[in-house]
């Protein structure tokens, strides 16, 4: 649920400057919480990105694109 998802997300914007591993696993476990969400897809892409895991990263842009097509910031 997006209650349960929202504190991890929290933690995961908290944690990403210091600690990127971590921050990643959270968003994980977030997005099983709350698969339909384009922008926490987003989100993970971005730090993906950051991980150098372009594989991961498009997955999760995909995602976000077949969740929310007309979102601009997925394109």
């Amino acid at each position: 649920s997006r209650d349960l998802a929202k504190p991890l997300v929290q933690r995961a914007m908290a944690r990403f400057e210091t600690d990127r591993r971590a921050a990643l696993l959270d968003l994980d476990r977030a997005i099983e919480l709350v698969e339909d969400d384009a922008a926490l897809r987003l989100l993970r892409g971005n730090l993906r990105e950051e991980l150098i895991d372009r594989r991961g990263a498009l997955a999760d842009y995909d995602q976000a694109i077949a969740l929310e097509p007309r979102n601009a910031r997925a394109h």
